[in-house]
């Protein structure tokens, strides 16, 4: 039988709560409102701009805080593939 690592016995840090400090959140909320915003400029969006309506509610909110850094980009890479051709 084999020992377990004296790091399996090592209690985890618990972790922070996600986006939590202010200053950083505000970064990151402006560089997710440019992501989308940069998106909704290019042709592939624009060409289907009157269908636009009907996927509203799937454009990322880039004012909510629940979305870790890779959660956010997992769901603009979502959204985006909507409008792939």
């Amino acid at each position: 039988m084999v020992a377990p690592s004296s790091s399996a016995l090592e209690p985890v840090a618990p972790q922070e709560p996600v986006n939590h400090d202010d200053g950083q959140w505000e970064v990151r909320k402006e560089l997710r409102r440019k992501a989308v915003e940069t998106f909704k400029q290019e042709e592939r969006y624009q060409s289907f701009a009157a269908d636009a309506a009907r996927y509203r509610s799937l454009t990322p909110d880039h004012e909510d805080r629940s979305f870790s850094k890779r959660a956010w980009e997992t769901e603009m890479i979502s959204w985006k593939s909507v409008w792939r051709w």
